[in-house]
């Protein structure tokens, strides 16, 4: 791996990390692209919007690191779409700041997408802390579809939270909807022209909230968005947004399709899942009136 990232000529591959008081986890974050096992160059642009910055140290620790500072706070997908119009690789690769990739990530979804030049490609999500009830609950809601073991192929979305695409498409399809807080990755995927592939092969390990009271506004405010982005788009379940009460229902429907591919994809967590049932429907239930909220919402 080549770790000269301010070499005349331009990378391979631009890491674009979103950052906000990600001071306890962003740490792992930059170790783990910097142990990527790939022969591909590599830049890392953090673009952060902390009050405060970046700490001084982590910026000595990788002095190859570019950082944006921006004044205000950024939502995740304004904060990539500015890190991608200061990047010069080739490739974009989207990772969260409180993700961890695993070593073969990049050289994997690269090949990937070497068959499939068009598209973009994202790999499971893994849960870094299951040993919290709280940390495993909002795991399982917030990104069941990308567990490990699932079907890999075509989507109709991937998780930003780990996305490989290629500079120049991604400007020209506009970045991801600024107007969005979350489901930016559900909107920009919906009408992305090339392929959206899922590669369980290779992912993330994200960390988690493990506060029950921090897990619960995080779900709510999740929902909110995914109203949002259903009043805004002709998405599955715009319909809600004449009826923004019917939403109440959808714990019944979202319940036993999270806890089914739970208990596929780890059926040694079927256990931990079925004791936790009372907590994920508290969690839908919450999550439901975020949705109704944002269905309601309506543009000042």
């Amino acid at each position: 791996m080549d770790f000269d990232s301010r070499e005349a000529i331009a990378p391979d591959i631009s890491f674009v990390v979103p950052s906000f008081q990600s001071e306890s986890t962003i740490q792992m974050t930059l170790a783990s692209i910097r142990e990527q096992e790939s022969s591909l160059s590599y830049e890392t642009v953090v673009v952060d919007s902390s009050p405060d910055g970046l700490p001084a140290a982590l910026r000595s620790h990788y002095p190859d690191l570019q950082v944006v500072h921006n004044p205000r706070r950024l939502w995740p997908g304004a904060a990539r779409n500015l890190g991608a119009g200061r990047a010069r690789g080739q490739w974009l690769a989207f990772v969260d700041a409180d993700a961890v990739l695993e070593r073969d990530w990049l050289e994997c979804l690269h090949e990937r997408l070497q068959i499939h030049p068009d598209g973009m490609a994202g790999g499971r999500v893994a849960n870094s802390n299951p040993g919290t009830d709280a940390g495993s609950v909002l795991h399982w809601l917030e990104f069941s579809e990308f567990l490990p073991d699932q079907r890999g192929g075509p989507r109709p979305f991937v998780s930003s939270s780990n996305l490989l695409i290629r500079r120049e498409q991604f400007l020209e399809t506009g970045g991801f909807d600024e107007r969005l807080g979350m489901s930016e990755d559900a909107a920009f995927c919906r009408f992305y022209p090339g392929a959206v592939l899922f590669c369980p092969e290779t992912g993330v390990r994200h960390r988690h909230r493990t506060d029950w009271r921090q897990v619960l506004t995080h779900l709510k405010g999740h929902g909110y968005w995914s109203g949002i982005y259903r009043r805004l788009y002709p998405a599955p379940g715009s319909f809600l947004a004449k009826w923004p009460v019917l939403s109440r229902l959808l714990p019944l429907w979202r319940l036993p399709r999270v806890v089914w591919r739970v208990c596929r994809s780890s059926p040694t967590e079927t256990g931990k899942c079925l004791r936790l049932l009372p907590a994920l429907w508290r969690g839908l239930v919450v999550w439901a009136g975020g949705v109704e909220e944002g269905l309601r919402k309506r543009d000042s």
